[in-house]
């Protein structure tokens, strides 16, 4: 892809955007605190809506969440892999002129608008807003933020972060907080539900809705501090970006098949199916906060599991993660010997569903950060462009594989 070089930029803000690095002749650019706060946040809003969506117990929209939730989570995971996977390749090989200043603001925009709309009409709605035309409305908006994902996901690794690569790591931040935001501001909400007549699954829309307001806000901010991303430039062509994409695939083919198998082995069980999992007989928790603190739990494994992978990265094979990636199909009869759907459990006890929660997360986190990061250290300095656009489409596909087999799953312990 044909960037626009830092180099040939003129006038870029000597301001709180960057502060030159001591000793650097060069001038290479350290972002400032309130620039790193902003693409924090831009990386938050990235994925605030998928979490969102998954991490919600939907208490005051179903009559019986625990049969419910699982299955609506499946048509939205399906919807929004669906639509992001076809998104991002649309987007990578279409030879257009691209502003990825627009890729990531208009989405954002776009995200703001859709939770105010779900704020707003279970506010004013909430007596229709339930059951199967709250499903149709949920599914509506989960395809609306998959295009929209996909958008800003192109903008802003194909854009922002090779202009900046130091931006990387606050969006990875950022995202990981996505992760586990949702799920504390479930509880809080379903908390203050409790002891009110607050709705807790419309205020927790419009949470996401002001959160991602500040996403919005802190991109202009961006925008502002680096002029130069407002410039479009032009895409390759489609046969150009074929032709590379296959050159890093020939090149890693274990570490290719570990992320689309860790990512499809992960969204086979959570979070539909692991929704339909209910507290133990005696738990002090109730369905709502049970699947709010479950989701919450994996999110910290998952982070835990990111951060300890550059310990351990060297003295992985991608033979090992393959293999890795292939053995977390243990988890299945972990899960099924939880309380299923409140019909009894080889364990009965809550605990024992949060241990294996973690350990699930935890394994998703080190196996999938562990194959990509060994993915950028094999392939050709050439060819790592291409292995980031590679990279994006097999995480897409495993997830969207892992949406389709979640159907299969929860259907097969449904009865």
């Amino acid at each position: 892809m044909s960037m626009t070089s830092r180099a040939d930029i003129p006038n870029i803000p000597d301001s709180d955007g960057y502060e030159p690095i001591p000793g650097n002749d060069a001038g290479s650019p350290s972002l400032g605190f309130r620039t790193r706060l902003s693409f924090t946040w831009v990386g938050l809003a990235m994925l605030l809506c998928w979490n969102v969506f998954l991490a919600s117990s939907y208490s005051n929209v179903y009559d019986d969440p625990i049969a419910d939730a699982p299955r609506v989570k499946t048509y939205i995971t399906s919807t929004f892999t669906a639509v992001n996977l076809f998104t991002i390749l649309s987007l990578n090989y279409l030879p257009v002129k691209a502003s990825y200043y627009n890729r990531v603001f208009v989405p954002l925009s776009i995200l703001t608008i859709v939770f105010g709309l779900l704020f707003a009409a279970l506010k004013l709605a909430g007596s229709m807003m339930r059951n199967t035309y709250f499903t149709a409305v949920i599914v509506t908006a989960s395809l609306i933020a998959g295009v929209c994902t996909g958008f800003i996901q192109n903008g802003v690794f194909a854009g922002l972060a090779m202009e900046l690569p130091e931006a990387g790591a606050y969006l990875m931040i950022g995202q990981g907080i996505a992760g586990v935001l949702p799920a504390v501001a479930e509880m809080v909400f379903l908390f203050l539900s409790s002891h009110g007549t607050l709705d807790s699954t419309s205020m927790y829309f419009g949470f996401a809705c002001l959160t991602s307001l500040f996403g919005v806000l802190a991109f202009i901010n961006i925008g502002r501090t680096f002029p130069f991303i407002r410039q479009s430039v032009s895409a390759p062509g489609l046969s150009d970006a074929q032709t590379r994409t296959k050159a890093a695939l020939v090149q890693l083919p274990y570490s290719a098949f570990a992320i689309v198998c860790t990512f499809a082995v992960t969204l086979s069980l959570f979070p539909a199916f692991t929704s339909s999992i209910a507290p133990a007989s005696g738990s002090a928790l109730t369905g709502g906060y049970f699947t709010a603190l479950g989701f919450l739990i994996w999110n910290s494994g998952d982070v835990l599991g990111r951060t300890i992978t550059l310990r351990v990265v060297d003295i992985l094979s991608h033979e090992t993660l393959a293999i890795a990636s292939v053995m977390r199909i243990l988890f299945l009869p972990l899960f099924v010997s939880c309380n299923v759907r409140g019909k009894g459990a080889i364990f009965p006890s809550d605990m024992y569903f949060f241990m294996v929660m973690f350990l699930f997360g935890g394994t998703n986190g080190l196996v999938s950060t562990a194959s990509i990061v060994k993915s950028g250290q094999t392939v050709a300095a050439d060819l790592k462009e291409a292995t980031g656009s590679l990279v994006s489409m097999l995480v897409c596909l495993g997830l969207l594989c892992g949406s389709l087999c979640s159907f299969a799953i929860t259907a097969l312990f449904s009865t």
